[in-house]
């Protein structure tokens, strides 16, 4: 039942961003598994929310569409990412999820 719980509050906390406008061609994936995307973009962050399609785990290469350089936070995994060139990279479990912000510098 926590596990529930667990979900509904990152749901919840999330709903400005997941009913905010989808950025159509905001990133591009490459990785060895497909993947599915989407990019929303919310009072001045960058989120993009990315699914490995397949039980098989893999590495997937997001370019942001304007480019720049920074941090990228995983959200929930208290963990961040090195934004370069408009590039990241992340690690997927088989059918693994991440969800990504990526905040202006400053």
């Amino acid at each position: 039942m926590q596990g529930v719980r667990n979900i509904n509050a990152e749901v919840t906390s999330l709903a400005p961003v997941l009913n905010s406008m989808t950025v159509d061609g905001g990133a591009q994936v490459e990785a060895a598994v497909p993947m599915a995307q989407i990019v929303k973009e919310y009072d001045g962050s960058i989120y993009l929310f990315a699914v490995a399609m397949l039980n098989q785990a893999g590495v997937a290469t997001f370019t942001l569409a304007g480019g720049g350089e920074g941090q990228v936070e995983v959200i929930g995994e208290d963990r961040m990412l090195a934004l370069g060139d408009g590039q990241f990279q992340d690690s997927f479990a088989g059918y693994g999820v991440h969800l990504y912000k990526i905040s202006p510098p400053g």
